[in-house]
């Protein structure tokens, strides 16, 4: 795999961990001192995130000039110094007084507080405790390393989750009070005997870990939320999709929507758009008797805030039909437009389709739409040796994988990796996954393996290119 590739999956990953060990930090807190599990903190992280967006829609609306930077360290300051405030609240008024209850009792009254958290934001944002959408507030451009991309967002925020931590840290080992906080972890009973204020560590503990949590959420947010546009799609199409020339022609006609569609008919029950001059969808229909129109292809490019709104909508009527409810419902309310794909589309929904599919590759014209130069597709490597093909056994117009040793007749065929097949073994028209193993004798035609698949000497399989005999994972025939 390549190097730069695997480096940007460790930075990916250090950044979501640094999220969550800023969470862990604050839970840790609560438990280190405690003893008990704060089941709100959760929400305490996602109040932070609302409370630093409500700071900035106020700034935003009252000093509309102010910079950037000076916007973001408001609301980090006010997000922080609420939560920690809300812990200092929280702390005395309830955790204190359930000290020395059940532990269920304490658990039942946290959740129920995270509850009352998620309710009271439902108050006061029209969508509930959804994700909304947060300010740019931080650089867009990125740090090119080679071939490694570094969003200086993410770096900004790594850099700022990391002093969070060691400023924690830091408090904890070298202030009175974090020695006092450490006391009382230790031994409460004999920090009290030793002069600890033990109210004071105890609030102390749920400032620090609320406004973590706090800093947390706002990060979160700030790194999660910035796409403004959002693509629906289901997961059977096989399709290599110019998605920036998609959203380019969206942003372009100026729709709400755009759906991506095909002139090549497909089944009755797919969804059928009638167009204007313009590319306007004017109709939806579907299980139609006679399909007219373009074919939708079931992916669809829109705005985060529009689907939210959508969704939100829909769930308050209690209507699920994307298709009846939002496509034909809604099309006279907003502008769907579509965006006609005249490329290799195909979708997979069966056995048989995966099968037609899959033997469609064995078209050299068709493969080369498919796995186009612009836009590569790109799969696992793998350092298996070269196959070897007996030049005694026909090998014809056939997609051989590395490691593969054919020493029988293969034709029209899709062998994965390491797939062997013996001398007098005859293959033809068939996909014969991973480890596939055919003895001598054996007599195969439109059949389907799976891995680790054994066929046994002068066994036949007979299939049918419209029902092709499948053979499971790890069998023996």
């Amino acid at each position: 795999m390549d190097t730069s590739l695997i480096a940007q999956f460790i930075i990916n990953g250090l950044m979501l961990g640094m999220m969550y060990a800023l969470v862990a930090v604050g839970f840790t807190l609560f438990f280190g001192v405690l003893n008990v599990i704060v089941f709100s903190h959760g929400d305490t992280v996602m109040l932070g995130a609302f409370t630093g967006l409500a700071t900035y829609a106020y700034l935003s609306a009252t000093y509309p000039t102010m910079s950037a930077a000076l916007a973001l360290a408001i609301v980090l300051a006010v997000a922080i110094g609420a939560m920690a405030l809300f812990g200092v609240i929280l702390g005395r008024t309830l955790i204190m007084r359930l000290r020395r209850a059940p532990a269920l009792n304490t658990l039942l009254a946290t959740m129920m507080l995270g509850t009352v958290m998620r309710e009271s934001i439902r108050l006061f944002y029209p969508n509930g405790s959804n994700p909304q959408p947060f300010p740019h507030l931080l650089p867009d451009t990125s740090l090119a390393l080679g071939a490694l991309s570094l969003r200086l967002d993410n770096v900004i925020l790594f850099l700022a989750g990391a002093a969070a931590i060691i400023i924690v840290h830091l408090v904890i080992s070298r202030t009175r009070i974090g020695m006092a906080i450490r006391a009382v972890s230790q031994d409460e009973e004999a920090a009290q005997l030793m002069g600890v204020n033990l109210t004071l560590v105890l609030v102390t503990a749920f400032a620090l870990g609320n406004g973590v949590g706090a800093l947390a959420g706002v990060m979160n947010y700030l790194k999660g939320i910035r796409q403004d546009y959002v693509l629906l799609s289901d997961s059977d199409l096989v399709i290599n999709l110019p998605l920036e020339d998609v959203l380019r022609r969206h942003i372009e006609s100026g729709a709400d929507m755009t759906a991506v569609c095909t002139a090549v008919p497909g089944d009755v029950s797919d969804t059928y758009f009638t167009l204007d001059e313009t590319g306007r969808i004017t109709d939806t229909a579907y299980d139609v008797f006679a399909p007219a129109g373009c074919r939708c292809l079931n992916m669809f490019i829109l705005s985060k805030e529009l689907l939210l709104r959508m969704v939100t909508e829909c769930a308050s009527r209690n209507q699920f039909s994307f298709r009846h409810n939002i496509l034909q419902e809604m099309g006279k309310q907003y502008h769907f437009h579509a965006y006609i794909y005249d490329g290799y589309a195909a979708r997979i929904n069966s056995v048989q389709s995966y099968y037609q599919r899959s033997m469609e590759l064995l078209d050299p014209a068709l493969r080369q739409a498919l796995f186009c130069r612009e836009r590569p597709v790109y799969g696992k490597e793998n350092d298996s040796p070269s196959s070897y093909i007996d030049p005694s056994g026909p090998c014809v117009n056939s997609l051989i994988a590395d490691g593969c040793d054919i020493q029988g007749s293969v034709k029209n065929c899709i062998l994965f990796r390491n797939v062997r097949i013996e001398k007098g073994a005859s293959v033809e028209n068939c996909i014969l996954f991973k480890d596939t193993v055919v003895k001598k004798g054996a007599v195969l035609r439109n059949v389907i393996t799976d891995k680790y698949v054994t066929v046994g000497e002068n066994v036949t399989l007979m299939g049918h290119e419209h029902y092709p005999i499948v053979i499971a994972k790890g069998s023996a025939v």
